[in-house]
């Protein structure tokens, strides 16, 4: 029972919530927005130039749909760590007071206490679950953030071109997708924060655990 609850676990984490919500799904939004919205092309009606896409078996549309989801979210990490949206490796190092450093610092610092949280949490299956969760609702924020400004940059751009006309109504769906984008960069520096001071905690107790036993070690051999 153990391995099976392990296995449907592993892919309700690795598959449905990393991957499907948190990149493919907000991967897609907008390209279809784009596609859909602002081109006007119906999915069930494509042009001559894409009707191989329907000739296809509905497996390879999935791959397809799947891989192209993937694409645009690994773009949205990327656009999210440029436009400091995104807050991909948690760690700061301090004692670097130059910007010019601390893309680098961060990243190395960031990764070795990924390694040290691993070692020190072997016998914590609850703390690395919760870690890993941290980080998968992590990066679907940022995501979905990133996502939504491509969909308001977008937007507002054809509204303000000829023969649109921006309305009251567009501007109302403009400002609910800046609270929304808001509230979503705001959740996700929040799990950024909460993820680094669960590693820190974690090392932190590992450390102090492993200097009681050397203590204890070194008094019983007096």
């Amino acid at each position: 029972m153990k391995e099976i609850s392990s296995i449907i676990d592993s892919l309700y984490s690795h598959f449905l919530l990393r991957d499907i919500v948190a990149k493919v799904i907000p991967g897609l939004l907008l390209p279809i927005f784009i596609i859909v919205f602002i081109f006007g092309i119906d999915p069930c009606d494509l042009p001559e130039e894409l009707e191989w896409l329907t000739e296809i078996s509905p497996l390879i549309q999935i791959i397809l749909l799947y891989g192209l989801g993937l694409l645009f979210a690994t773009l949205y990490q990327y656009l999210g760590r440029f436009l400091h949206l995104a807050k991909i490796f948690v760690w700061t190092d301090a004692s670097s007071k130059r910007k010019f450093h601390l893309p680098t610092r961060k990243k190395d610092l960031s990764v070795r206490k990924g390694v040290s949280f691993s070692f020190a949490s072997v016998d914590m299956m609850d703390l690395r679950r919760k870690r890993e969760r941290l980080i998968i609702f992590k990066e679907m924020t940022g995501n979905y953030a990133v996502a939504m400004i491509g969909i308001a940059a977008s937007y507002l751009i054809d509204q303000v071109n000829p023969p649109n006309r921006f309305e009251r109504a567009d501007g109302i769906l403009l400002i609910a997708l800046v609270i929304a984008i808001a509230v979503l960069v705001a959740t996700h520096y929040d799990l950024g924060e909460e993820q680094r001071l669960l590693e820190d905690f974690v090392i932190r107790a590992a450390v102090m655990q492993k200097d009681r036993r050397t203590f204890l070690f070194e008094t019983s051999q007096e």
